[in-house]
């Protein structure tokens, strides 16, 4: 099926050009003219006069002229197409609201012209890419992390539920480790080389107390590992790299006293299952989504669900090697289909009803 040949970062910034000689106040009241960059360019040379800003918040459009603007960015810079027509499949996350549904439908049919549009619950696209349709994921991305159980690829809504802890979370917490261990990170860049490092470096441990004791008491093998930043300062890790992803299953590392870890979760959307399936979400538990690739976290997840599940449930956790793009692959599947077009909505039909139509097709 392959993997996604274009990966984008959520944002916009507008900038502010200044004509020569004139104040910021008054360029911006009467000469003033606003541009805008979208996804990797609002990381060039050009931040330092730019107020970025993310359109989407934990997978809902909370500004619908900056999501139209990103897809403008992706459409005609990156992807290079004319959407004039074309069928579109559009992930959300299980719980989308109904304003973030219509949002989207508007900016897509009425100034993108697009022909068709399919939304799909983005859970239910990994599980389906993992080869089942009916199981639990543990989806981890940026913003949060969410249990969602599905039942023949429907994501039964009551059962959903949400830990807010995702990537930028826990790159703020590695930060903040880092610093305590006398790391100043100031600037953007090296906030970014922090989340690279989070990314290569981090791993969920078996035993979390014995191994970062045993950090402290310097009786593991050498697993420090050393940078050099730009301005020649050199960060180096030790147990940090234990840390990040710990706040996963103990979010009480990070000050989230009363939450339960991404275990409680799977643990609670099974409870909240009808009994008849319950067995089967067990046994077929997929770890999805950007934060879920730290090595480790299948064994550790498959030994604290063991520890929670009553007897003589058997438990199967899942971490397909592709779980960072699982909802792409999914999505890649359902689209390609022969019958996919009849899932869609047609734009004669959304002319017709107008943006309420999303809840009627997609439930």
């Amino acid at each position: 099926m392959g993997m996604p040949s274009l990966a984008e970062p959520d944002v916009i910034a507008r900038v502010l050009r200044m004509a020569s000689g004139v104040s910021p106040l008054v360029a911006f009241i009467a000469l003033g003219q606003i541009d805008w960059y979208a996804g990797e360019e609002v990381d060039g040379s050009r931040i330092g006069f730019s107020s970025p800003r993310n359109p989407i918040d934990n997978g809902i459009i909370t500004n619908k002229d900056d999501m139209e603007l990103l897809w403008k960015h992706l459409f005609d810079k990156k992807l290079q197409c004319d959407t004039e027509g074309s069928s579109i499949l559009l992930t959300e996350p299980a719980l989308n609201s109904k304003g973030s549904r219509e949002r989207a439908a508007i900016t897509l049919f009425e100034y993108f012209n697009i022909g068709a549009l399919n939304l799909s619950a983005q859970e239910s696209l990994a599980l389906c890419a993992s080869g089942r349709n009916t199981g639990l994921v543990v989806d981890s991305g940026f913003y949060s992390t969410r249990s969602v159980p599905i039942y023949e690829g429907l994501a039964l809504r009551h059962g959903i539920q949400r830990l807010d802890i995702g990537g930028q979370q826990m790159t703020d917490y590695f930060i903040q480790t880092l610093q305590d261990s006398g790391h100043g990170l100031e600037t953007r860049l090296e906030r970014a080389l922090a989340a690279n490092i989070k990314e290569e470096y981090c791993h969920v441990a078996q035993d979390f107390e014995g191994e970062a004791q045993a950090f402290q008491e310097g009786c593991t093998p050498p697993t420090e590992t050393s940078y050099r930043l730009a301005d020649g300062k050199t960060i180096t890790i030790g147990k940090e790299r234990l840390l990040a992803p710990e706040v996963l299953f103990q979010p009480h590392l990070m000050g989230l006293n009363g939450e339960g870890g991404i275990q409680h979760l799977a643990a609670a959307s099974i409870a909240k299952s009808d009994v008849s399936i319950k067995g089967i979400l067990y046994g077929n538990i997929v770890l999805a989504g950007g934060s879920s690739m730290f090595p480790g976290i299948e064994s550790r997840m498959q030994a604290e669900m063991t520890r929670l599940v009553p007897s003589p449930a058997k438990v199967g956790v899942h971490s397909p090697a592709e779980r960072k793009h699982l909802a792409w692959i999914g999505g890649a599947m359902l689209s390609s289909l022969s019958t996919f077009q009849s899932m869609c909505i047609l734009a004669a039909d959304y002319n017709e009803i107008g943006p309420s139509i999303v809840h009627r097709r997609f439930l």
